[in-house]
């Protein structure tokens, strides 16, 4: 389970999102090298596939964001 505070993760001071990639690194680590992970999520699925996935993932993202009390635009 995913926590803030001293014990979990702090999505404010653990996370960055990189506008290049399009998601979220770690921010002590950063994004992995540009020769590695996906170019964009553009090439990773259709458009029909991209909304049946986010119709299926809506209600898990949901339960996620109540959990860490927080939000992300994922669809």
């Amino acid at each position: 389970m995913i926590q803030s505070g001293k014990n979990g993760i702090n999505l404010d001071k653990d996370f960055v999102f990189n506008d290049t990639k399009g998601f979220y690194c770690l921010s002590a680590t950063g994004c992995l090298s540009p020769s590695k992970g996906h170019k964009g999520k553009e090439e990773l699925f259709s458009e029909d596939l991209r909304a049946k996935l986010a119709d299926f993932l809506r209600p898990h993202n949901q339960e996620l964001f109540e959990m860490i009390g927080r939000t992300f635009d994922w669809d």
